[in-house]
């Protein structure tokens, strides 16, 4: 819903507030949203390939 609405909020925007606003927006979404995908990836992978493809996503630090 978090990245949703920040889509919205770029479609809809007209001043760089509401784009900046909707950056900061979809940036923490995504941040809500990785280790769930990470967790998802480990549950339903074997374990080699697991590991290969968290070496294809990107690694936030």
């Amino acid at each position: 819903m978090v990245q949703a609405s920040a889509l919205a909020m770029v479609a809809i925007g007209t001043d760089f507030g509401t784009w900046l606003a909707a950056a900061i927006l979809l940036g923490a979404g995504t941040a809500m949203v990785y280790p769930t995908l990470l967790a998802a990836i480990g549950d339903v992978a074997h374990p080699p390939l697991a590991g290969s493809l968290r070496r294809h996503l990107p690694v936030l630090a």
